[in-house]
């Protein structure tokens, strides 16, 4: 059945549904979402790019787009909502941007609920009609000191797709190179926050805080001096991925903050 036929009822799935299995169909195209480009060759930001900051980044340092980003990121999560509504007017019709305000409706204002996607269920397993004050409310949250609007922005970026609006810009060079603004500033700037406050929680204090507490999932480190020292490492998925001898020499950072 195509798009172009007009009795929707014949169809066995909806419009929007289609267009959900047609983006999932093409993940394996070049995506700026991704941290690899179209041959596999890891994409990286110079280090010393990495202190110019986020608003810059996102291009939204400056001029009329600097004063409504610093407006709407004073408006907490009314200034959340509102850049979502300008992304869905600016792409009227866009599956991705209806899905977008669907599923910010659904974090603000819904109970949990179980929904299948395209990689994976939405909620799974979690408590069916938890509402974002539990989030809010979470011990850890409330340690780390996330605002409203934050922990907001964090279930936005973690749930379904909505990563790919967050991340995609910040990997687009050819987007910094117009100075045009990312897609979602606010949303992009209170989750990236959001995600640093989140690495008090692995302070030795915290960690001995917490399990005092009986928080699960962190182990305490009792008397462990602030200088413990802690190896991370980042995953790569693709293990024959080609990695430019710059980056082996001098290093690189990621694009997007997360």
């Amino acid at each position: 059945v195509t798009d172009d036929e007009d009795d929707d009822d014949l169809k066995v799935l909806s419009k929007g549904e289609r267009e959900i299995l047609r983006r999932a169909a093409e993940e394996h195209e070049l995506d700026y979402s991704f941290k690899f480009d179209g041959v596999l060759q890891l994409k990286t930001g110079r280090p010393a790019e990495a202190a110019d900051g986020l608003e810059s980044h996102m291009c939204v340092d400056r001029g009329e787009a600097a004063k409504q980003f610093l407006r709407r990121r004073g408006m907490g999560i009314r200034g959340l909502e509102e850049e979502v509504e300008d992304f869905v007017k600016q792409r009227a019709g866009d599956a991705e941007a209806e899905e977008l305000m669907e599923m910010l409706n659904y974090i603000l204002y819904e109970g949990t609920s179980e929904k299948l996607y395209a990689n994976g269920v939405r909620d799974k397993g979690r408590e069916p009609g938890t509402k974002l004050d539990h989030f809010t409310g979470h011990q850890k949250a409330k340690l780390a000191g996330l605002s409203e609007a934050e922990v907001a922005a964090l279930r936005l970026y973690t749930t379904y797709g909505t990563y790919r609006l967050m991340n995609g810009p910040l990997r687009d060079d050819e987007r910094k190179q117009r100075h045009e603004p990312c897609h979602l500033p606010v949303a992009t700037f209170l989750a990236a926050e959001g995600a640093k406050k989140l690495r008090k929680l692995n302070a030795p204090e915290m960690q001995t805080r917490l399990s005092a507490e009986s928080a699960a999932g962190l182990q305490a480190v009792p008397g462990a001096p602030p200088s413990t020292k802690r190896v991370y490492w980042r995953g790569m998925r693709h293990i024959d991925m080609k990695v430019s001898d710059g980056f082996l020499r001098d290093g690189g950072t990621e694009l997007a903050f997360m």
